[in-house]
């Protein structure tokens, strides 16, 4: 199979989603999530020591985790 474009992937019906682990700080995460920032806005989430920020488009997810408490 030859390698898609993502906007390749998007026209053939497929949605994306990007999840970025192991950022150790969230100056670290928004620094990995902003070449993304065009697709929304970036949103802060947390569950329990879990964090992450995220940006989501109708048919792109980018997820980016990065370390509680930091």
């Amino acid at each position: 199979m030859n390698d898609l474009s993502i906007s390749e992937l998007i026209d053939k019906g497929a949605t994306i989603e990007l999840r970025f682990h192991g950022e150790r700080s969230l100056r670290d995460a928004y620094k990995k999530i902003a070449p993304f920032r065009n697709l929304g806005n970036i949103r802060k989430g947390s569950y329990n020591n879990i964090q992450w920020l995220r940006v989501v488009s109708k048919k792109i997810e980018v997820t980016v985790f990065y370390e509680g408490g930091k």
